[in-house]
């Protein structure tokens, strides 16, 4: 039979406990061993041990050579004698071995130990590597029985003697004797050398063999079992079944004291242990009562706290304990005891083959094996012996179930695992877990609410139905404050007793699969990618379907981030045309792009559209439209759907009837992505405009919130967000039907001279902007463009200050001539042309002014404000009042004090006025000097950019008020609490002038 891969994923927890030298939580995986391996479950247990470690990338490389420098390691690691090889590292026994060699303390001890030799001439041959026979001798020597092997016949005769007596090599065949020891060979020696007994070799006695202390408790009370795994790391192996866990019994979750996990487990033995010398030993040093480990005893709050440890209720298993810090029994591995009963995983269809057993009375199980066109039948035991669980939780015998409890089950759903825990071929449990999936949209960890696409979960205090839930990822256990939004969640509801109480576990994982969907089986419901097969979970696509699947815990697909190549070249249609000139079907379409062009495109030949399929707007379908075809999917067709939409958007017959809200309605009808070369469109996708679609497509209804980026419940704006303004102005009618002597009308349209495309920069804190966001990343939360058909505005407080350099003429981003507004900001030099939609006068500024200015996507500049007017011919300046809607606060003036913040004092048209404000300027804020005295001789060289603002040094005679240094006139923008956010520096070479008369250049207007 198949044994569970699931349940041996996670093999030992280590919870730094005794002197155990693993530190990390959980079983190392490997990459290239799985559970059909022989070694398998040694390599894992060794691994979490980090008796024996992996390879790079994942790797434990079971087939090749160990050296003899890493088996000196493995067995000090084994006899958890770190620490004493650590204190080994002075001069090297051996003539070949460097003192900074790596495992030169573990070689030092091992030699002391008399664990192994040299290979003679002073040598140890570090790099060469073991032999079985070799291997084999460490093992034996490392428990104490080198004595008596040189007594049965010495290297190697009497030491594989030995080895074959304690069941060392059992498991372990390599041919010759003298062949190099594998890695997974050494793992699974070490392993079987656990159960082995001790001989201690002080206690040897002249000839006989009987003399010998074995500790293997069979001569009397004097020789106690000893291994390994007791005496030096305090743990002990037994054989147990797991009566109870905390999904099973509710009394098994976290302990309030302690925070412990509990299970209950039901003895059957200890490994290799007399019971009463057993018992006695651990009563005298833990003063736990000596029929607690007794066969058939129950163990009841046993400390487990590796939630995979759930997962085995029901099964017989190997498991290793320890008593703990509080003198309690704690569980630190467990593994399924293969050897005493079966585990068969089924993840084919297993409704109708169990209901026919049940309702024909045959107690069998039938299913199909991967690749197998005979079906596997199980026998079970009678239908009253067969106990039913759901999600860990007993639900009752087949006999009082019956197929009730199968319903709806289908290999697509579910996966049931039988385990056979009595006589021969005979099962008697059933394991059924059902998962409800969603992806996390909501998450308000303060309220402990988790929301998701498919369901919510309200896991507080006040909840008086739910038991108790437990939240891992990873194989941890995690709190709901790590759950990220775009998790998917999958969760395993039992319900107690099959009441309404009921106890959650909840996995997290973000398990993805990216490729293209090959092939589609619809019979079996089967979604082939790149050669791999995958049940769905509720969702269906089309072969040929390309993106991000959701993959949940047990290899379902939940859902898709379906992409598109040409998705990023977001763009809104603004007007479509018939094309005759070329005596031939043909169509021009016009685009404003996301760079803020307005660009005419023709169609190729052959037009691949994705869109919504007919009666089921949540499913996508590509047609490819051609020009001249007669079909249903002429080009001609498409043109005349668009072209509706348009003639709505522009009202080309003035129908004063609509309203801006139904121009709206059409303006997400055009937004698209699309593919072209040069000026053919050969592909484009529309959006969904019932928002269910991966080009997702949401009403936009909200506020921007600057400081987490976010533009509402809608979702987190990013630097590659783009903002189309697609506002519906309302239009004074020119006498369009003037010979009918038609009476004005107003009327609403798209303006394309007032349309732009903006970054997020242009985004104010806490205004309202409403139309549509497209292509959000449900990762992520992430917008990829915005419609926003309430109109942008103008610049606002949030843009930055800059300091004109000059104006000049260069290129647009069309190309076109265009003025050029160059600035210093922040620390950098950079230059911005006009946009068409500038309406500011650039040639009203001078150099040394300081603006704030508005640009596109395009890097074009809308936008101007001007802040403070500078005079450079009289070194003057004044501080401009700003237009409506900003709402920060500006200050100017001469530098008095600087240490802590800076004091500006400044003159208006009435009495003198000072400003305190504090150093508070933000990363990346503007931060520019002008030093007028240089801006006389050369505008170029009077400009710097500063790392901080330590710059300021006024030095002010305070008898005769004149500045015996450099004078400093500082333009600020400041928050509500009078910190500076960007700061603009005048310097003037001031020595000996009077402060009057600086102070007289500025003027300050009294701000709110």
């Amino acid at each position: 039979m198949k044994n569970l891969k699931k349940l041996m994923s996670v093999i030992l927890t280590v919870a730094m406990l005794m002197s155990l030298v693993a530190t990390s939580v959980g079983a190392a995986t490997f990459t290239d061993v799985d559970e059909t391996s022989k070694a398998y479950e040694a390599i894992e247990v060794l691994a979490a041990l980090e008796i024996l470690e992996g390879k790079e990338e994942g790797n434990f490389d079971p087939e090749a050579d160990i050296k003899r420098s890493e088996f000196a390691a493995v067995i000090c690691r084994a006899m958890n004698q770190e620490a004493a090889a650590a204190g080994s590292t002075g001069a090297s026994k051996f003539v070949d071995v460097s003192g900074e060699h790596w495992a030169l303390g573990y070689i030092n001890w091992a030699a002391d130990q008399g664990i192994v030799n040299g290979k003679g001439e002073g040598k140890f041959d570090p790099d060469a590597p073991v032999t079985y026979q070799e291997a084999v001798k460490m093992i034996v020597c490392a428990l104490g029985f080198g004595p008596l092997a040189e007594k049965r016949g010495g290297y190697p005769t009497g030491y594989m003697v030995i080895a074959s007596n304690y069941e060392i090599t059992d498991g372990v065949a390599m041919t010759p004797a003298t062949a190099n020891a594998t890695r997974a060979g050494v793992a699974q020696l070490v392993y079987n050398a656990f159960d082995a007994p001790l001989m201690e070799e002080a206690f040897v006695m002249s000839y006989y063999d009987d003399a010998y202390k074995i500790y293997d408790g069979s001569k009397s009370v004097d020789y106690e079992k000893k291994t390994l795994l007791s005496e030096y790391h305090g743990i002990w192996k037994i054989r147990a079944s797991v009566a109870d866990t905390y999904r099973s019994d509710p009394a098994n979750l976290l302990n309030t004291k302690t925070g412990d996990m509990y299970i209950d487990l039901l003895l059957h033995g200890v490994y290799g242990f007399d019971a009463v010398d057993f018992l006695d030993g651990w009563y005298d040093e833990t003063e736990l009562t000596s029929t607690l480990l007794q066969a058939g005893v129950a163990m009841s709050d046993v400390v487990a706290n590796n939630p995979a440890f759930a997962d085995y209720l029901g099964y017989n298993v190997n498991a290793f304990v320890t008593i703990n810090e509080d003198d309690d029994i704690e569980l630190i591995a467990m593994v399924p005891d293969t050897k005493n009963f079966d585990i068969v995983e089924i993840e084919s269809v297993i409704g109708q083959s169990v209901v026919a057993a049940i309702s024909s009375g045959v107690p069998s199980f039938s299913y199909y094996e991967e690749g197998e066109t005979k079906a596997t039948v199980l026998d079970l035991a009678s239908l009253a012996n067969v106990t039913v669980y759901k999600n860990g939780v007993e639900v009752g015998t087949l006999a009082s179930t019956g197929a009730a409890v199968f319903t709806g089950l289908t290999g697509n759903d579910d996966v049931a695992s039988l385990v056979l825990t009595g006589s021969d071929d005979e099962y008697n449990k059933i394991f059924i877990t059902e998962y409800e999936y969603g992806i996390v949209e909501e998450l308000e960890a303060e309220l402990n609410f988790i929301g998701t696409d498919n369901n919510a979960y309200d896991l507080s205090e006040d909840n008086d139905y739910l038991l108790a839930y437990n939240i891992y990822k990873d194989g941890a256990a995690i709190g709901i404050e790590d759950i990220q939004i775009g998790d998917l969640l999958n969760v395993a509801v039992g319900q107690q007793g099959g009441s309404s109480d009921y106890i959650l576990d909840i996995y997290v994982t973000n398990n993805t699969v990216e490729g293209s969907i090959s092939e589609v089986d619809d019979a079996e419901g089967i979604y082939y990618i790149d050669g791999t097969g995958y049940y769905s979970v509720g969702e269906s696509w089309k072969a040929g379907t390309t993106g991000e699947f959701y993959v949940t815990i047990d290899g379902r697909l939940y859902d898709a981030e379906v992409s598109r190549d040409f998705t990023g070249n977001f763009g809104y249609i603004l007007n479509i045309a018939e094309d005759r000139a070329g005596f031939g079907e043909s169509y021009q379409i016009k685009v404003l792009t996301k760079d803020n062009a307005i660009t005419t495109f023709k169609w190729a030949s052959s037009l691949k559209v994705d869109q919504v399929v007919s009666g089921t707007p949540d499913t996508y379908e590509t047609i490819t439209y051609k020009a001249g075809n007669s079909s249903a999917n002429k080009q001609s067709t498409l043109y005349t759907n668009i072209l509706a939409s348009v003639d709505v958007i522009n009202n080309v017959a003035y129908d004063t009837t609509l309203t801006a809200t139904d121009i709206n309605n059409e303006i997400a009808n055009l937004f698209i992505t699309y593919k072209a070369s040069g000026d053919t469109m050969s592909a484009m996708a529309f959006v969904d405009t019932t928002g269910d679609s991966d080009f997702n497509m949401d009403t936009l209804s909200a506020t921007y919130n600057k400081d987490k980026n976010k533009m509402g419940s809608a979702g987190y704006t990013t630097s590659g967000t783009v903002i189309f303004d697609l506002a519906p102005v309302l239009y004074e009618d020119v006498d369009h039907d003037e010979d009918a002597g038609t009476a004005e009308i107003d009327y609403y349209a798209i303006n394309e001279d007032k349309i732009q495309v903006y970054s997020t920069s242009r985004l104010k804190d806490e205004q309202p902007y409403a139309g549509y966001v497209f292509a959000v990343d449900e990762n992520n939360d992430e917008i990829g463009a915005m419609v926003v058909t309430s109109g942008m505005g103008s610049v606002t407080s949030e843009n930055a200050l800059a300091v004109v350099r000059s104006i000049s003429s260069g290129l647009n981003a069309a190309g076109e001539s265009a003025d050029m507004l160059n600035v210093w900001q922040g620390s950098e030099f950079v230059s911005y042309p006009e946009s068409s939609k500038l309406t500011y006068d650039l040639d009203n500024l001078d150099a040394g002014d300081v603006v704030q200015v508005a640009v596109n996507a395009a890097g074009e500049v809308d936008d101007v404000t001007l802040i403070y007017d500078f005079d450079l011919a009289t070194k003057a300046g004044e501080l401009q009042i700003v237009s409506d809607g900003f709402d920060v606060r500006y200050a100017a003036g001469v530098v008095t004090n600087h240490k802590n913040g800076v004091d500006l004092e400044a003159s208006t048209t009435g009495p003198d006025r000072t400003f305190d404000l504090g150093w508070a300027l933000a990363e990346g804020g503007t931060n520019v000097i002008f030093d007028v005295t240089r801006a006389a001789t050369s505008i170029n060289n009077a400009f710097s950019g500063q790392g901080t603002t330590s710059y300021v040094r006024e030095n002010i005679n305070e008898n005769d008020g004149t500045y015996l240094g450099d004078a400093y006139i500082l333009v600020v923008k400041c928050n509500d609490d009078d910190e500076i956010e960007d700061v603009v520096a005048y310097k003037y070479a001031a020595y000996g002038e009077a402060l009057s008369t600086i102070k007289g250049y500025v003027t300050v207007p009294v701000l709110a």
